[in-house]
């Protein structure tokens, strides 16, 4: 499983609550590198606020990694390290990008 996460504060608490996961920042300049490597392999946990950045989806099916499966965490916008597991449970089937 491999994490994609809003920003770095969102990293932060992920690695609180999950020790080192798999882990993107989607602001991180060496992410295309990245998902390129991982994704083919993993299914993706995507934690964001306010939907999937369209410039993700369209990398996934540019790079055809869309065959998943990818979930979408919704989080809030002050989410706490003792929400996650919640959030993380009530994850959503990402749709095929």
């Amino acid at each position: 499983m491999l994490h994609i996460v809003s920003d770095e504060a969102v990293a932060e608490k992920l690695r609180l609550w999950a020790g080192q996961p798999r882990l993107i920042v989607w602001t991180d300049k060496d992410r295309d590198r990245q998902l390129r490597r991982l994704v083919a392999r993993d299914s993706l946990w995507l934690w964001f606020h306010n939907g999937v950045p369209a410039e993700l989806l369209q990398f996934l099916r540019d790079e055809s990694l869309t065959a998943g499966p990818h979930f979408l965490i919704k989080i809030p916008p002050a989410m706490e390290v003792d929400q996650m597991a919640a959030l993380a449970a009530a994850k959503s089937p990402l749709p095929n990008p």
